[in-house]
């Protein structure tokens, strides 16, 4: 069973088990592709789509913790459960270590799984939308000349206009002048509302670097 929401993808050679937790999810309206091998899920991840992943530990060929490593190597950081019924404590070590969202040794409640999918779903929602917050951000601070970037450096130190003034050595009216042109650029209200959308996409100073070329200024800012 699939929607067009997010989807919980397994990856288990037991067919039994494959379909009972495709059956679980299809039981709370959450959309599910099943794959017997992790050969079989790599060949499809073109089609991969906003969910989960719940994987077994003894896959043949490619195991389930080296398969999880293979997304991370490509990129994906769909949120990965991971199901065994040979549950040794290096494997738990590796995978948490690994990055792997949870890990739970056979049998389990299928309530206990269901609300490991849940969550997963809600973490991988979460993250997709701060990726793309910070990839607008990002896009937003293409776009500053360089005298833009000294001011928003100065905003993320706290700086009113008096001190941006004294520390750029520039008149207060053009301090205003680029201010306002910075906060324009950024989608920002304020400066507090600027802290705010960096906070929110992740961002912070040691992560807002300037252009790596001088920005052409096609406006004259007003004398000082």
């Amino acid at each position: 069973m699939e929607t067009s929401g997010p989807v919980v993808y397994i990856v288990d050679d037991d067919e039994a088990v494959s379909l009972s937790i495709a059956m679980l999810c299809g039981s709370v309206g959450i959309g599910a592709r099943t794959y017997a091998t992790a050969q079989e899920f790599l060949a499809d991840l073109d089609n991969l789509r906003g969910g989960a992943i719940v994987l077994d530990m003894r896959l043949p060929g490619i195991n389930g913790l080296d398969l999880q490593q293979r997304l991370r190597g490509r990129g994906i950081h769909t949120p990965v459960i991971i199901i065994t019924g040979y549950g040794e404590v290096p494997d738990a070590v590796r995978a948490i270590k690994g990055g792997v969202f949870d890990f739970m040794e056979k049998p389990f409640s299928e309530q206990r799984l269901l609300t490991a999918i849940q969550k997963a779903i809600e973490y991988d929602a979460a993250e997709q939308d701060r990726w793309a917050r910070q990839s607008d951000v990002q896009s937003h601070l293409a776009s500053l000349t360089g005298r833009e970037h000294e001011m928003l450096r100065l905003v993320l130190d706290g700086c009113d206009s008096r001190q941006m003034s004294e520390r750029l050595g520039i008149g207060r009216k053009t301090v205003d002048y680029h201010r306002k042109h910075l906060l324009q650029k950024m989608q920002a209200t304020s400066a507090v509302g600027l802290l705010v959308t960096l906070r929110e996409a992740g961002l912070s100073a040691m992560n807002v670097s300037p252009p790596q070329t001088p920005a052409r200024r096609g406006v004259t800012a007003p004398a000082s």
